[in-house]
Formats: structure tokens, C-alpha cells, sequence
């Protein structure tokens, strides 16, 4: 089976999750894709961010993006991202939602999700039921 993880990390938590779920998979006897989406700040405006966030992204700097390709490859899902003030990344939502155009070709595959830690269980709850209503709105199965 063919796993692909996608997640979004500007701390890095969320990556640590989805390096744990990628592990599990991979213990699971799956060929696993780890794949991280692309930041939305450019990358100079990054670099003058906090110590954390430049050491996050130095850590992940191995970690290839994501592609819709790899979403096509795979034969599970599982999305990961922090909670933004009860939504997931806009980082995730513009992998999802564009620019390349998936049409029915997510039909019947099954995904997960996961999100980082917030503040609040209600922003949580949220920011993963709005991953759930993304794959779903491509057909997928949602476990």
C-alpha cells in the first residue's frame, strides 16, 4: 500500500506528528511519501522569523514538497496541519484547492487527518473537520 502524508509545519509540531504517523505506516509494511507544502511567505521574509521557525525550517529542508502527484500515487492519505484560529493552514487549503485541478481522480481512496496542538479543543475540532470537508468534497474516504 502506498501512503502519502502531507502536512504543513511552521514549528515544527506538526511535523513531528506527521514523521510519527509516516513511521507507523511504514512499520505497517505501506511505501510511504512524506511530503511537506510550501510556505505562502516568501523565502526572505521567513528567514527574518523567529529562531524556531528558522530552525524548523532548516530541519525540513530535506523533506520534499508536496505534489498532487503524490496524492494521485497513493493509495491512503493522511493530512496534517496546525490549527489556525479554528481552521487548518492556509498553506493546506491552497494545496488542496489549487492550482492543479484533481477532478474526481481522489474518488474511493481512503485519508486521515491530524492536526497539532491548540489552545482550544473547539479550534482543533474545527481546523479538522474543515480537512475532512476538503477530502471529501474530492470523494475521499474519510477513517
Amino acid at each position: 500500500m502506498n501512503v502519502a502524508v502531507i502536512f504543513y509545519s511552521l514549528y515544527g509540531d506538526t511535523a513531528a506528528l506527521a514523521a510519527a504517523v509516516a513511521q507507523g505506516a511504514e512499520q505497517a509494511g505501506a511505501i510511504v511519501r512524506l511530503r511537506q507544502v510550501a510556505g505562502l511567505a516568501p523565502p526572505q521574509d521567513r528567514w527574518r522569523a523567529s529562531a524556531r521557525i528558522r530552525a524548523t525550517g532548516e530541519r525540513l529542508a530535506s523533506v520534499p514538497l508536496a505534489r498532487h502527484d503524490d496524492l494521485l500515487w497513493a493509495d491512503a492519505i493522511a493530512l496534517g496541519s496546525p490549527a489556525r484560529y479554528g481552521a487548518m493552514s492556509a498553506e493546506l487549503r491552497r494545496f488542496l484547492d489549487g492550482p492543479g485541478h484533481l477532478g474526481g481522480d481522489l474518488a474511493g481512496k481512503v485519508a486521515s487527518v491530524f492536526c497539532s496542538p491548540s489552545p482550544t479543543e473547539g479550534a482543533q475540532r474545527a481546523a479538522l473537520h474543515g480537512m475532512i470537508a476538503s477530502l471529501l468534497r474530492h470523494g475521499v474516504i474519510v477513517q
